[in-house]
């Protein structure tokens, strides 16, 4: 291979892979799907199904809160009304997205996943046509069978392109290279990825065997249908994008040749629908609001929660910049949720100053500062003000191993040491001084350890480090 890859060992890039608990999403799928649950759920279902990262996030809140189901007759319209609309918004602003924009901008994410949501589309009707086989179970086979490559998209995004790039669209050349370079394949990845996120072993099963020539000659595999329906239907899409793959019915599908020429037609139409939709999807700018919304939801009902969203996206304008875009979001606050001043504090990049913007009585505040900016400096009452602190520590979706030592008391040494506060500067008193201020900090700390992040999870990294005292 010409091009040198990142230089990682089979039980690295295995490593990697284990501490992901949740796939990628593509960031024109969450906000696609905030947009479908402001307006009521209307297409979600859709949503879902066409995107294999959100159909598992959603699988996965489901059995957070204990909503049972099988995927032997899944129904994710039945699954998301019984869901709460603000638990699934809260759960769509915790999920990781992929970086269209930077890093991951040259891999093709978007149709990867309409391949895996029109192979899913596929299996499906070969499973009805048949009347032997599993309709879910195939659609969910079909679906999934490439998340092992979304998460090397997700971790080895370079390498991936790379690879890409050489194997030209042949499936069976990236299985060679990957093995090559990371020592294992994206189709035993998935196949790991699938038992690690508890899907059905037929799931399991095609991911790992629908891409290779082994699945002709395996007849005794207790899923063997299902894998044969995801290579049939893998086949049939590749036909119809690309007309690169001939379409053999393999023997264990019950079908003929008019069979194949319906199932055919209609998948074209479907892919057809995708394409429209793509084109025609709307985007509004998510990611500034998203954490702003996360820390109003203890203490606001759903329905102005609902509001917030709903105004934000009839307010925010694409090509407005990013200080107009936190004043617009400032002054929703104010409106939507009765707060008497809202702000936000951006910290400084590339040794600029701070940037504070601040909504009150209907007056947008904007100033610049060279010293981190305190609540009480901005006229906001300690007391009585909510505030969160953003800050992104990751390195390609592995968090960095990070310590925080954290203290019930004063530790002796530093009782009577001169406190620094803000820009360095001395405080005229000392750290033991502080002693509620900072017991205050860290009860409130643990209170966010045990709520987790977004999606409910544990925090893995920084590790809180409790130190026991002879007090």
């Amino acid at each position: 291979m010409s091009s040198p890859l990142v230089n990682v060992s089979a039980r690295n890039v295995e490593l990697a892979f284990r501490q992901l608990d949740l796939p990628a999403v593509h960031p024109d799928s969450v906000t696609s799907c905030v947009k479908s649950i402001i307006d009521n759920k209307s297409g979600l279902c859709n949503l879902i199904e066409t995107d294999p990262a959100v159909a598992i996030a959603v699988i996965n809140l489901c059995r957070r809160n204990s909503v049972e189901f099988s995927f032997d007759n899944l129904n994710f319209q039945q699954l998301i009304d019984k869901i709460p609309s603000q638990k699934l918004l809260k759960m769509f602003f915790g999920l990781k997205t992929f970086d269209i924009e930077n890093l991951h901008s040259q891999i093709p994410i978007a149709e990867m996943n309409k391949s895996s949501a029109a192979r899913a589309f596929a299996a499906r009707l070969i499973a009805k046509k048949t009347g032997q086989i599993s309709e879910s179970l195939s659609f969910f086979a079909g679906l999934f069978a490439d998340i092992g490559l979304l998460a090397i998209a997700e971790l080895y995004p370079k390498s991936l392109v790379m690879m890409l790039e050489e194997s030209q669209g042949d499936n069976s050349v990236l299985l060679r290279i990957e093995k090559e370079n990371f020592g294992i394949t994206h189709n035993i990845l998935s196949r790991q990825l699938a038992q690690k996120w508890f899907l059905p072993q037929a799931v399991a099963d095609s991911a790992w065997l629908y891409c290779t020539a082994a699945a002709d000659t395996l007849d005794n595999l207790p899923n063997n249908e299902i894998i044969q329906t995801v290579r049939l239907a893998d086949m049939l899409v590749k036909n119809i994008t690309s007309g690169s793959e001939p379409v053999n019915i393999p023997a264990k599908i019950s079908l003929n040749v008019q069979d194949i020429d319906e199932i055919t037609e209609e998948l074209k139409n479907f892919i057809a629908e995708m394409n429209v939709k793509a084109t025609d999807q709307q985007k509004f700018d998510i990611e500034t609001a998203k954490q702003v919304c996360m820390s109003l939801f203890e203490n606001s009902s759903e329905q102005n929660f609902l509001d917030f969203l709903a105004a934000i996206s009839a307010s925010l304008n694409p090509a407005s910049s990013v200080i107009d875009t936190i004043g617009t979001i400032c002054s929703l606050i104010c409106s939507i949720f009765n707060a008497e001043r809202a702000g936000i504090f951006l910290t400084p990049q590339d040794n600029k100053q701070y940037e504070t913007v601040i909504a009150a009585n209907d007056i947008l505040q904007f100033s610049i500062s060279d010293n981190p900016p305190s609540i009480a400096d901005t006229g906001f009452d300690p007391q009585i003000t909510k505030s969160i602190k953003l800050q992104a520590v990751a390195r390609g979706g592995q968090a960095i191993f990070t310590d925080l030592n954290l203290y019930w008391e004063v530790p002796k040494h530093f009782e009577d040491v001169p406190a620094i506060g803000p820009g360095g500067e001395p405080t005229g008193k000392t750290y033991n001084d502080y002693i509620h201020e900072a017991q205050r900090f860290v009860w409130a700390l643990f209170k966010v350890y045990q709520e987790g992040d977004g999606s409910g999870r544990p925090f893995f990294f920084p590790k809180p480090l409790v130190h026991i005292t002879e007090k």
